[in-house]
């Protein structure tokens, strides 16, 4: 039996959305992702505009609301939901049949935290850039520093590239491993995966803040990123485990658009 691999990237927009809205040509992502094997549906939607129900509605193969007043409700934060790592449906149909239950600790939102219900949690390592933060944290720098290290938290999570580390060999197989990263939900490294802190989106501000098409430029830079970063991991996992099937997808639309709970549903 194989392995089975759910990679969910926040805020992921399908190609079609991207050149519409952003301009960005992805092919060169897409037609290597087919080139490994993956088949790319081109009209796909998410669940939802929420990474905790659109995950949820996934994971537990049933939608999970209903109406549109419990839509609301979600709106407003007066509706809770299930963690996401816990007894979904899909979980519970591959531990029944043998499968280890594999969650890999966001670390970013808390229904994406590990619970009882894995077999093997994964959590996030601190890298340098976290270490100096804490170290910034316990000084009067803090209130200096604000600003430039406010945008960490992408730091925090078990991102993508942290793939090209897992060893599947060494997990009692087969197994299911969902990860959720949010590597486009703040804008912390350019094209190249290199960081920049969270000033640089204050060169062309607006009383709101920082102007839209910086935004959406910030988006395209981290975008290319996670592809460089997705690519390097795909390839790794997939030479020492050729037999598994890996699932990549966007779990909703990104608010860089500049209305990501709003129509039309293509921003899903």
């Amino acid at each position: 039996r194989p392995n089975v691999y759910l990679i969910s990237h926040d805020s992921y927009l399908r190609a079609d959305a991207l050149a519409t809205f952003y301009g960005l040509d992805n092919r060169a992502f897409t037609d290597r992702l087919s080139a490994l094997g993956f088949l790319l549906p081109s009209r796909s939607y998410a669940n939802y505009n929420f990474t905790n129900v659109s995950l949820n509605t996934t994971l537990g193969m049933n939608y999970v609301l209903s109406t549109a007043a419990e839509h609301k409700a979600l709106l407003r934060g007066a509706l809770r939901t299930v963690e996401v790592s816990g007894e979904t449906e899909a979980a519970t149909q591959f531990k029944r049949r043998g499968y280890t239950y594999i969650f890999a600790n966001n670390g970013f939102f808390g229904s994406l935290k590990c619970s009882a219900f894995n077999d093997v949690c994964l959590n996030p390592q601190f890298s340098s850039y976290e270490l100096y933060g804490a170290l910034v944290d316990l000084t009067p720098a803090k209130y200096i520093l604000a600003r430039e290290i406010s945008n960490r938290s992408v730091y925090w999570s078990y991102t993508v590239d942290r793939l090209t580390d897992f060893e599947p060999g060494k997990q009692r197989q087969p197994f299911l491993f969902v990860l959720h990263t949010v590597g486009l939900h703040d804008f912390a490294w350019d094209a190249d995966c290199r960081y920049r802190p969270a000033t640089h989106l204050e060169g062309s501000s607006t009383p709101l803040g920082p102007a839209l098409s910086l935004i959406k430029r910030a988006y395209v830079d981290q975008l290319q990123c996670v592809n460089r970063m997705t690519l390097a991991a795909v390839e790794s996992l997939l030479a020492r485990d050729p037999e598994a099937i890996m699932i990549i997808q966007g779990d909703h639309g990104t608010w860089s658009m500049g209305g990501l709970r709003s129509r039309p549903r293509m921003r899903w």
